[in-house]
């Protein structure tokens, strides 16, 4: 309606204010530090979410990026939360690295929406840039910004001078599978500590791997 401003902070609440009075009409609780948040242009791209909650035409929903690692989506009329993503990727993230420290933790940095690929991307505390589709809120691509120690390195599914894919051992417990043509990174998780070896089998068809742990 091209007169209302909705705001998030680290003080756990956002505000929808109108901007032809200049005052805050609603105070929403979404019970974390919200470092990002936005507003879709349409209520038309909400239609692959598949709701079962009705909401008002001139309800101004948001989605927030908070220090959970989940994007919610939140209705600003009732402030109800409507749907909370399923894939629990940046919510293990946020376990792992903060642990019970919830106060402090800090996942997501910022966030924008595409409406042409209708992504989500963010950058995230552990220096990647992630792509969530908005049909599903799924992970759909990652690209990762630091790599640290690289240890080892394999190629697979080509040859190395017109390699498919790249995996890499860095100073990290998570294996990293690189797709050489778009970039997008996955992630092979289940050591504990730093993986600091790995090859491929013959036919590769298999990774082995191996870490500190005894």
């Amino acid at each position: 309606n091209n007169h209302t401003l909705i705001s998030s902070a680290r003080d756990r609440v956002v505000i929808i204010w109108d901007l032809q009075t200049l005052s805050s009409t609603r105070t929403i609780p979404v019970m974390e530090s919200v470092e990002a948040l936005i507003s879709l242009p349409s209520h038309d791209y909400l239609k692959q979410l598949k709701l079962k909650q009705t909401f008002n035409s001139d309800d101004p929903l948001f989605f927030t990026f908070g220090n959970s690692g989940l994007i919610k989506l939140w209705s600003g009329i009732t402030g109800r939360c409507l749907l909370i993503q399923e894939d629990k990727t940046y919510e293990k993230v946020a376990n792992n690295q903060y642990g019970k420290d919830i106060e402090h933790q800090q996942i997501f940095l910022n966030a924008y929406f595409n409406e042409t690929t209708r992504m989500f991307y963010t950058n995230t505390v552990d220096h990647n840039i992630v792509a969530f589709n908005l049909k599903k809120l799924k992970l759909d691509k990652q690209f990762i910004g630091e790599l640290g120690d690289v240890l080892d390195v394999r190629f697979f599914n080509g040859n190395e001078n017109n390699p498919l894919y790249v995996v890499v051992a860095s100073n990290d417990e998570k294996v990293k599978i690189f797709n050489m043509n778009t970039w997008h990174c996955q992630m092979l998780k289940g050591h504990t500590d730093i993986v600091i070896g790995l090859d491929i089998s013959y036919d590769h068809s298999l990774i082995a791997t191996c870490s500190k742990v005894c």
